[in-house]
């Protein structure tokens, strides 16, 4: 028995199942999470309205855009597409984004144990694995968001772009071309991984031809992306009139991040690797490093950082509010701390073993908020049915979710959110009513001394929602 369970726990395979089953409790829930529900419900409502409006993977749009079209700029909605994918087959549900991002992140998981196997030892592979798979990825792997989507893409893509230095398989090329167009186009700040190429090249043994190509086909991958984010994105925000985030100038990013470095330097103390114990092991693992002089280790963990950074600046205070905008280096962190791990398990293997454990805990037992639903937010999934008594479908509303889409979303309805204080300016409620905006929904939970001040006619009240026609 004792055999068969060091046989079962000592293979990686098993806990990425293991973890991946943990994760499917809850996996249909609607995305009322508190953690950025806001990201999610935009992801979803393009996946819808490709169902429903056009399936046209170029023009992408979401629901509150007032009367414009929806059209905006984005990352390429790859995830939001195979979600529309399944829905024309088996019907739209708003959680298939949940398991595809799951199915998807976990293969990533094994690849990546897979790639550090490659330049490390099985141990360390191993270690930085587990501790991959009970960081920030441990909750956003199962969001209908394309973050650790596209970083699980692209390090599988990496996988075999190794590997085709070793094999000189078409295949592998082949592979690691697409995947890792298809990560890159989901998520730009993946392309960030690509500075780990300078790896061939601290590596002897590794043919000019190869690296030549490698090189030439990223190069192409990386054109064709920034295409995507730099020239047809803006194409898009300005035929269309919506929104685009083209993050920060570099000055102006930092700016934000040095007037915010608390913010930034939390991701990664504690949100990237979600345990602070993690993150004395990733700090004693770059000791480690330095005091045995390993100098590629060092050169890559250098460069990775240096890349990073210019991510932060670029994304500004954005990175210093938004949790999963550490996503992509967490990797990078994992592989220090399992070297660290393995450098512990040399002096006294159950010193290991029990800082696996109390990492995991500790990990898991900060993002198990994620998996429950707050019953008092239960009462927006009728929100719909509401919205159907008191007007049609096609019809534009304004409701008072502010800068957060998730009740417009579950009005299953285009229009306005707004903060509450625009319902009470008659001079914007004049403006919607003349771009055709026919009613306007209250949330009471949000506004509840709404009723006495509303200036038109109620249409419909329950102890939810209320409505009035504009």
């Amino acid at each position: 028995m004792k055999n068969f369970i060091l046989k079962y726990f000592s293979d990686i395979r098993f806990w990425i199942v293991f973890f991946f089953l943990i994760r499917l409790y809850g996996i249909t829930d609607p995305p009322l999470e508190i953690g950025h529900n806001w990201r999610q419900v935009t992801g979803i409502m393009v996946s819808k309205n490709f169902l429903e409006v056009d399936n046209n993977i170029l023009y992408p749009r979401v629901d509150e855009t007032g009367e414009k079209s929806g059209i905006i700029g984005m990352e390429m909605p790859i995830m939001n597409y195979m979600i529309y994918m399944i829905s024309y087959v088996f019907g739209f549900n708003d959680w298939y984004g949940r398991l595809l991002n799951l199915i998807v992140s976990s293969i990533g998981t094994f690849y990546f144990f897979r790639l550090v196997k490659v330049f490390s030892s099985p141990q360390i592979a191993f270690n930085a694995t587990i501790t991959l798979l009970v960081s920030i990825w441990f909750a956003y792997s199962r969001k209908t968001m394309p973050d650790t989507f596209s970083m699980a893409i692209v390090i599988t893509s990496f996988y075999y772009g190794l590997r085709f230095f070793q094999t000189n398989s078409k295949i592998d090329f082949c592979i690691y071309g697409l995947l890792l167009l298809v990560g890159t186009l989901s998520k730009i700040p993946s392309a960030f991984l690509l500075c780990n190429l300078a790896f061939p090249l601290l590596t002897k043994g590794i043919r000019t031809t190869k690296l030549f190509l490698v090189l030439a086909v990223t190069a192409v991958v990386l054109s064709i992306t920034c295409a995507w984010y730099f020239y047809w994105n803006p194409h898009l925000s300005e035929t269309y009139g919506n929104w685009y985030n083209s993050g920060k100038g570099i000055t102006e990013g930092v700016t934000q991040v040095a007037s915010n470095l608390g913010g930034a330097m939390e991701k990664f103390y504690f949100s990237g690797l979600e345990s602070y114990v993690c993150f004395a092991v990733f700090i004693f693992g770059i000791v480690a490093l330095i005091r045995e002089r390993k100098k590629i280790a060092l050169t890559m963990l250098g460069i990775n950082f240096l890349f990073f950074i210019g991510f932060i600046f670029k994304s500004g205070d954005t990175f210093c509010t938004h949790s999963y905008y550490i996503i992509p280096f967490v990797p990078v962190m994992a592989v220090v701390a399992g070297y660290a791990l393995d450098k512990i398990a040399r002096i006294n293997k159950k010193y290991q073993v029990t800082l696996l454990l109390i990492i995991s805990l500790e990990a898991l037992a900060n993002q198990n908020n994620d998996f429950r639903l707050k019953e008092d937010q239960l009462y927006k999934m009728q929100l719909e049915s509401f919205a159907n008594s008191i007007s049609y479908k096609n019809e534009l509303i304004a409701i008072n979710g502010g800068e957060n889409p998730q009740l417009i979303y579950f009005a299953h309805r285009n229009g306005w959110s707004v903060e509450n204080e625009k319902l009470c300016d008659e001079k914007f409620l004049d403006e919607i009513k003349s771009k055709g905006c026919k009613a306007v929904i209250i949330d009471k939970h949000k506004f509840p001394g709404f009723m006495e001040k509303a200036p038109f006619e109620k249409i419909l009240e329950t102890d939810d929602f209320v409505a009035y026609r504009l």
